[in-house]
């Protein structure tokens, strides 16, 4: 997969793309109706978008790919830029290989924001097991009693919310339990 042509200009916003023609854009036009039979048009519009700002992640060295992902500021647009790249390079056929590019540099398909709100809440003395407990008393008074009785089980249990679903669905069950 060799392209050799660049693209001539982006557009500012993807609200107001227009587009010109190289033979690399072609390719993206191309793409572009791949794009509008899988997602909505403001959504291919945006995958569009940052395919042409970012297609020769794709076709160049990993190390171009490290040097364009560290200049993004924003998790939301890192994100963005990480599902145009995986659009694109499904129609192109190296879907493989853009697997392991964003293995190798550890990308994750978070904003980023997850593990400071976690750091946060853990430093947060507001936060501790006795208003955890509090609050789980609240929601109990609260709710109807046969939900309420869920959210005792779940407590007592410790198991994960979908456990704790299948678990009700099987007690609930007069055939199963």
């Amino acid at each position: 997969m060799n392209i050799n042509n660049h693209l001539v200009a982006c557009p500012k916003s993807p609200k107001k793309a227009s587009w010109t023609m190289t033979t690399t854009t072609m390719i993206l036009l191309a793409s572009q109706e791949y794009l509008s039979k899988t997602y909505s048009r403001n959504t291919a519009r945006i995958r569009l978008f940052y395919a042409n700002k970012r297609y020769h992640v794709l076709l160049e060295d990993n190390n171009t790919m490290q040097r364009d992902f560290l200049i993004i500021e924003s998790g939301e647009k890192r994100l963005n830029v990480m599902k145009s790249l995986t659009a694109l390079s499904k129609y192109l056929g190296c879907y493989d290989r853009w697997q392991e590019m964003r293995r190798c540099y550890n990308m994750k398909w978070s904003k980023g924001d997850f593990s400071i709100q976690s750091f946060e809440q853990f430093f947060n003395d507001g936060l501790n097991y006795d208003t955890l407990l509090q609050r789980i008393r609240q929601m109990i008074q609260k709710l109807p009693v046969f939900m309420s009785n869920i959210v005792r089980f779940a407590c007592l249990t410790g198991l994960r919310p979908t456990e704790v679903i299948e678990s009700v669905k099987l007690i609930n069950d007069k055939e199963a339990f």
